[in-house]
């Protein structure tokens, strides 16, 4: 069971050409700068646009040029959820929601229908209005609705981009929680690193048009540095909360080590994690201190031995990305080559890394 893709698309000025199979599970991000074709890939998929080449998913047939075989948009099991929800106005949450399975002439019994709205936390918001809800509510209806359809593939286009700060860090926690509660994959288009990181089990990155990498997200942090720009070269890393400060605001995370029994602590500024709660956490390179020795007479709360294990150029000369191994972990730092040549870094070295609490996103 996959999602074969085989697609060239041609304009005067851009040309999309993609020849993938995407993970059938999970959530994909899909990105990438503006203009690099991550929206007309989304809609090709969805039929919404019209390419030349192949789309299989599940083994079934969407198009195929060949044979002359395209399947339209609303023929096709999937669901498109733009950056707003487009909800029925003069509806309620619960009105919408029934509307669209009249509409769609989808067959769910009152069981399903309430474990998609308690799967959504919508059960407050039924007798409400569009109008009486904040962005973050909206598109939970929006993602609701799209559940109860069944689809087989959910694709997701810059879903958060039009809410505020608060409702979109509300709707990162909901999908982080949804993506592992549901059966269909999706593929999640994003321009922001914040996202992608916290959301994506799987990693596209794409540059004009083409795939410029594929696989899994982690390893594209960790190992694929090059297909980053400076402000999105990033550590990521999986952790658990084991203590939680809440007179100060700062909890105490374990990086999960994939083969060491040897565990790496840091602290990051967060006042809503609870204890026990597994987590992402994101620090970008540019955050990132070296240090010669343990300095315990300083402000910054992350001070972790580390291992150099190798130093590249970047395309700012005056730049340089030290990668380093913390256990079996991988963390970057963007320093200056001023930097490098005053503290004789090389290969091999034992240094320290020092993060802020502050610099640490979850």
């Amino acid at each position: 069971m996959s999602i074969d893709i085989n697609l060239r698309l041609n304009r005067e000025n851009f040309h999309l050409t993609i020849n993938e199979s995407l993970s059938n599970s999970g959530l994909t991000a899909i990105f990438g700068p503006s203009g690099c074709g991550k929206t007309t890939f989304l809609r090709c998929i969805a039929g919404l646009e019209k390419g030349n080449g192949r789309v299989l998913v599940n083994d079934i047939i969407w198009q195929d040029s060949k044979s002359n075989t395209f399947v339209p948009s609303h023929q096709r099991n999937l669901v498109y959820i733009f950056q707003d929800a487009r909800l029925l106005p003069h509806l309620t949450v619960y009105e919408n929601l029934v509307f669209n399975l009249k509409y769609q002439r989808v067959n769910i019994n009152d069981e399903t229908l309430s474990s998609v709205i308690e799967k959504c936390a919508l059960f407050e918001l039924n007798d409400k209005l569009p109008s009486q809800l904040s962005g973050g509510q909206k598109q939970r209806v929006n993602i609701a609705r799209a559940l109860l359809s069944q689809p087989s593939l959910i694709l997701m286009d810059e879903p958060l981009s039009a809410l505020d700060s608060s409702s979109r860090q509300e709707m990162l926690n909901f999908l982080k929680a949804l993506k592992d509660d549901i059966s269909a994959p999706i593929l999640y288009v994003s321009h922001s690193i914040d996202e992608v990181a916290q959301l994506a089990d799987d990693l596209i990155i794409m540059r004009n048009g083409k795939l410029l990498h594929k696989g899994p997200a982690l390893a594209a942090f960790a190992e694929h540095t090059d297909v980053f720009s400076h402000d999105q070269l990033s550590s990521v890393f999986e952790g658990k909360v084991v203590d939680i400060d809440t007179k100060g605001g700062i909890a105490k995370v374990f990086l999960k080590n994939q083969s060491s029994a040897a565990s790496t602590c840091v602290y990051l500024n967060d006042k809503t994690l609870e204890a026990s709660q597994n987590i992402r956490l994101r620090v970008a390179a540019k955050d990132v201190s070296i240090s010669l020795r343990h300095n315990k007479e300083q402000s910054i709360q992350n001070i972790i031995p580390a291992t150099i294990r190798h130093i590249d150029t970047t395309i700012d000369s005056s730049s340089v990305l030290v990668t380093l191994d913390i256990n079996d972990q991988t963390l970057h730092a963007l320093i200056t080559a001023l930097s490098l040549k005053k503290l004789q870094l090389k290969k091999g070295q034992s240094v320290w890394a020092q993060v802020k609490a502050l610099s640490v996103y979850d």
